[in-house]
């Protein structure tokens, strides 16, 4: 705002004498003296106002009485309460609305993100019973297959066996590919839980290692068991951990071309520690993570120099941290591979009997913690490299 005053006092003698001293009561504190004739006031505030203007003629005498003149300024309207008040209310009203829009868009997305899981679950069950169905399409000619070249490998000689023990070798391989990729696909479904009992993780590792033995022996590798101090039982899976021992130690005898492969057992900080090291090509760090996602291996392409579907140590991580362990790795990369499993020793049978993740189809696990060629291994003979360490 902007108010402006004029005012005139008269004096024919001298007019370009004449003194002027006013106050606007209400916002001047003291008098002020001029000689103009005006007066000027801006950005008052809204209230009441008293203009006072006095005037001297050219002998310098005042008019005490003076004049003056009282207004008021009203508040502009964006300066008055209700106009505050509807500021107020419109600011809640927007948050309110733009609050259950957000609610609105969320529900929709929560809504739209269990409509995929759905559908992500019928898809998952159905490969599953896809899965399911190929097993025994697949599984029953390939067992003729090595049944038939099981016997041609008894009655021929020369190239014929030769060739018998291809055909033997590369149904073996594609058998387990088969069991792996089958077990991926039920680890995958939760409809059975584990089945815990209490286990002796000593007899467990002496079993596989016996079974897997002359596999090693057969590749010129010594394959050995240590225990440091024997853990007492717990509440495992049998065919759980049975399966996990075998793919590790699978793993440690395709991938070792010379050397050893050691099994050892002990108890450390409260846990069963069960690691599986070999003197092979190492692992580097940068692989570590790759290893164990399903289908993945360190060296992939038609070039590479390992086979394998690269779904044992996924399914194998997955069935440790069922029974609430951890499946860890170290190498430095050059030279040897430790992988350790790690098994609390915990007495809550609770907590051991709601595993966070599940299996399905017990018959399974026992087809895959043993395979053909590892039930015909064991019937064979086998040189013991086993010894126990007591703890000093």
């Amino acid at each position: 705002n902007k108010i402006e005053f004029r005012f005139a006092s008269l004096s024919y003698a001298a007019p370009d004498r004449i003194m002027y001293q006013y106050k606007l009561v209400g916002y001047d504190q003291d008098w002020e003296l001029t000689s103009e004739n005006s007066a000027t006031y801006t950005n008052l505030d809204p209230k009441d106002y008293t203009f006072v203007v006095k005037a001297s003629n050219n002998d310098g005498v005042w008019n005490l009485q003076g004049t003056k003149v009282s207004f008021s300024l009203k508040p502009q309207f964006y300066e008055t309460w209700w106009f505050l008040v509807l500021c107020v209310f419109a600011g809640i009203s927007f948050f309110v609305v733009v609050y259950r829009i957000r609610i609105a868009q969320l529900r929709k997305r929560h809504e739209e993100l269990e409509q995929e899981r759905d559908k992500a679950r019928d898809a998952n069950q159905f490969k599953s019973v896809i899965l399911d169905n190929l097993s025994h399409e697949f599984r029953t000619p390939l067992t003729g297959i090595l049944g038939y070249a099981d016997i041609l490998l008894a009655e021929s000689s020369g190239d014929e066996r030769e060739f018998a023990g291809y055909i033997k070798t590369n149904g073996n391989r594609l058998l387990h590919t088969l069991d792996s990729l089958l077990e991926l696909a039920r680890v995958q479904r939760v409809d059975t839980d584990l089945e815990f009992e209490e286990v002796d993780m000593v007899d467990l590792v002496n079993e596989m290692v016996s079974i897997k033995r002359p596999e090693a022996l057969e590749r010129g590798l010594t394959l050995e068991t240590k225990v440091r101090n024997k853990p007492p039982k717990l509440s495992l899976d049998p065919q759980g951990v049975q399966y996990a021992l075998r793919v590790l130690i699978d793993n440690a005898i395709k991938f070792t071309d010379s050397g050893r492969i050691r099994v050892m057992v002990s108890v450390e900080k409260g846990h069963v520690v069960v690691r599986v090291a070999d003197t092979g090509i190492g692992i580097r760090r940068t692989d570590f993570d790759l290893i164990f996602q399903p289908f993945k291996q360190a060296s992939e392409g038609i070039d590479r120099n390992y086979e394998g579907a690269g779904v044992g140590l996924t399914v194998a991580r997955h069935l440790v941290e069922s029974m609430h362990g951890c499946l860890e790795l170290e190498s430095s990369g050059v030279e040897g591979s430790t992988f350790t499993m790690r098994f609390p020793l915990t007495t809550d049978k609770t907590e051991i009997h709601t595993p966070t993740r599940h299996l399905n189809s017990r018959h399974a696990m026992d087809r895959l913690s043993r395979s053909p060629s590892e039930s015909a291994a064991s019937s064979g003979s086998t040189t013991a490299a086993h010894w126990t360490e007591s703890d000093s």
